[in-house]
This record gives structure tokens, C-alpha cells and sequence, in this order.
């Protein structure tokens, strides 16, 4: 009986170890198992937030670089802007000095004063000198200006001044026309005086 016992119980203690033996091998199977679907798993989260790192880097250097050209363009229009403005100062300046030349050199529209009278009585003179004198006016001492034409006659000295064209003495058809030389300007002529034959 005693052995009998001793049989059975051995069988089931084999039987439980059996069991455990098995029970830690299935253990240990399940766990690789999970650990194979684990791992890739662990990877990819792993591989996911580095990429999330590097693509927040390369974000960050973009906003960056983006910072640093929007800083420079607006640096350039702030530059650009100041030069226009010293460039508009500068011609604001230089029409305001082109002004005032123009009004110091500009006349005034006043009464004209009038002259000294030693200067009044030459412009008299003058204006006296320049006037166009009448035909029976003209005498002997009748000094001729080189742009004054004269009328000559063979019987006698008849002169005529003209201002734009030569008027021939219709009572005599045989008057011919002579320029008087600059060397008689200071000389008194005289009635019989006698002019050269001009052909």
C-alpha cells in the first residue's frame, strides 16, 4: 500500500513538474513573442521622435534664416527711405537757392528813377542827334553816318537822307548814288565839292 502511495505521488509530483517546466517554457515563449512585437514597436516611436527632432530643427533654422532676410529687407527699405528723404531735403535746398538767385536777380517793377542831369542832357543830345532831320534842315556841315544814302546831281549837291531805301529825285533823271567814305565824316563839305565817278 505504502508503495503504492509512494508510486503515485511520484507521478504526480512528475507530472507537476512537467506542468511547471512547461508552464515557464510558455512563459518564456510568450515573452519573446511580445518582445518581437514590442521591439519594432519601440523602434518606430524611437525613429518617430527623432524625426520629429530633426524636423523641428530644420523648422527652427528656417525660421530663423526667414527672421534674418525679414530683418535686412526692412533694414534696406528703412535705408532706401532715409536716403529718398535726404535726397528730397537736398532739393528742397537747392530750389530754395535757385529761388532766391532768381529774386536777387530778378529787377524790380518800380518807377525808374531818373537819371543825373548831366546824364539826362547826353541822352537829349543823343536822342536829338539820332532823330531824322528834314530835307531843308540839312545844310552844308551836315555830317553823314555810314548807314545814311545819299542823292548826287551834277549841277548841284542835293542831299537826302534815307532810312530803308534810296529815293531818287524824280525832277532829275540824271542823279547817280554814292556812299560818302568814312574819311569825310569829320569834314565840312562844301557845294563844289567833288565826289569820285562811281560806275
Amino acid at each position: 500500500m505504502n508503495s503504492v502511495l509512494a508510486n503515485r505521488e511520484r507521478l504526480v509530483l512528475e507530472k507537476y513538474i512537467l506542468a511547471e517546466d512547461i508552464r515557464l517554457e510558455k512563459k518564456a515563449i510568450q515573452d519573446l513573442c511580445n518582445k518581437n512585437k514590442v521591439e519594432p514597436k519601440v523602434k518606430l516611436i524611437a525613429n518617430s521622435h527623432r524625426l520629429n527632432d530633426l524636423e523641428h530643427q530644420v523648422l527652427e533654422a528656417w525660421r530663423q534664416r526667414e527672421n534674418r532676410s525679414l530683418k535686412k529687407s526692412k533694414r534696406k527699405e528703412v535705408e532706401k527711405a532715409m536716403d529718398n528723404y535726404l535726397l528730397h531735403l537736398k532739393l528742397r535746398k537747392e530750389i530754395k537757392k535757385q529761388d532766391a538767385k532768381l529774386l536777387k536777380n530778378e529787377k524790380p517793377e518800380g518807377p525808374k528813377v531818373e537819371p543825373l542831369p548831366y546824364l539826362k542832357k547826353f541822352r537829349q543830345k543823343f536822342n536829338s542827334s539820332m532823330q531824322e532831320p528834314a530835307i531843308d534842315d540839312i545844310e552844308d556841315d551836315y555830317k553823314a553816318e555810314p548807314s545814311v544814302m545819299f542823292v548826287h546831281n551834277k549841277k548841284g549837291l542835293q542831299l537826302k537822307a534815307i532810312n530803308s531805301s534810296l529815293i531818287r529825285d524824280k525832277s532829275n533823271e540824271s542823279g547817280v548814288t554814292c556812299r560818302l567814305s568814312p574819311e569825310l565824316k569829320s569834314k565840312k563839305r562844301s557845294r563844289n565839292l567833288r565826289y569820285p565817278n562811281i560806275s
